[in-house]
């Protein structure tokens, strides 16, 4: 499946749609978009084995949720994933590095070597809803996205670029983009028993082990899946703790020293929170609610690289 609208794919063409026209590989173009229940139906249908998606984290997030939803007519196909987006936050811990035609002809001999993962997709349930993806975030991520679609995007940086950019301008500006990024929004969070009520400033959860640019934000105790890090209201340090991130793992120095600036992080199966602002999963704002709204994670599915 190859979304051609996705940032690569539209600059440099198509990985997968190359490696077909040498094989008896089909290819479907998800545009429009409103085709992939079609898709995801007829693949079922056919007992597809393995499918391969070539686009950015939105395509990856649209296309797995569009299978989890279908997934009790036939077991789940495995998946290969080509980067070929603005962000390719997934594949980058689960797909294909520097996807090339030899590299996907290798991937569908059967013979060939490959490696694969399992990874559950996080779960966002309230109202009527249920959302499958992999970072979720409330706060000032949201707030965060925004301004970069507005301010940062509109000076001809994307991808990468832009996140990094952003975050420059949060950490080390004194202007406008701190003051409204870092305001505090009210939260309540139900998580292993605890209840936190205090005005928060972020919360991300995600499924990953990292997030893009290197940084790991979560460090909490615990065997779930599902991984949340959470900054209270009048939070310290703010700058010193976000180079905490750069490190793979932290002390339990560190861990304490984040403690005391506000900083908190759990690795759960569920959790609760309570939070009627601006919601983005993989970089697309979901419907807000007053409702609560229930994290926890997809069944694994299989990645193949």
């Amino acid at each position: 499946m190859i979304n051609p609208l996705s940032h690569t794919v539209l600059k440099k063409g198509s990985v997968l749609e190359a490696a077909a026209k040498t094989s008896n590989t089909p290819v479907f173009n998800l545009d429009p978009f409103d085709n992939l229940d079609t898709i995801v139906s007829q693949a079922f249908d056919n007992k597809t084995e393995l499918v391969f998606i070539e686009g950015g984290d939105g395509t990856v997030q649209g296309i797995l949720s569009a299978f989890l939803a279908h997934k009790t007519k036939a077991p789940l196909p495995k998946f290969v994933l080509l980067p070929g987006g603005m962000t390719n936050l997934v594949a980058k811990h689960v797909g294909v590095k520097k996807p090339n035609v030899s590299k996907v002809l290798s991937l569908l001999n059967a013979d060939s070597n490959k490696t694969t993962t399992l990874l559950p997709l996080l779960n966002i349930a309230y109202e009527k809803h249920m959302f499958s993806g992999f970072l979720f975030s409330t706060g000032a991520l949201p707030i965060a996205t925004k301004y970069c679609h507005e301010k940062i995007f509109s000076l001809g940086i994307n991808g990468v670029s832009a996140v990094r950019a952003t975050l420059l301008r949060v950490l080390f500006g004194r202007g406008e983009a701190r003051e409204i990024i870092l305001s505090p929004t009210p939260m309540i969070l139900e998580i292993d028993g605890i209840k936190v009520e205090d005005g928060h400033i972020l919360t991300l959860s995600t499924t990953l082990s990292s997030l893009m640019i290197g940084l790991n934000p979560f460090w909490g105790t615990g065997d779930g899946a599902v991984k949340i890090s959470h900054l209270r209201g009048g939070g310290k340090r703010f700058i010193r703790n976000v180079f905490r991130f750069l490190k793979s793992k932290q002390s339990e120095t560190s861990k304490n020293k984040l403690a005391r600036d506000g900083f908190r992080s759990w690795s759960v199966d569920t959790a609760t929170m309570h939070y009627s602002g601006p919601l983005v999963l993989d970089g697309e704002f979901l419907p807000q609610t007053k409702k609560p709204i229930r994290l926890s994670a997809s069944v694994p599915l299989s990645f193949i690289k």
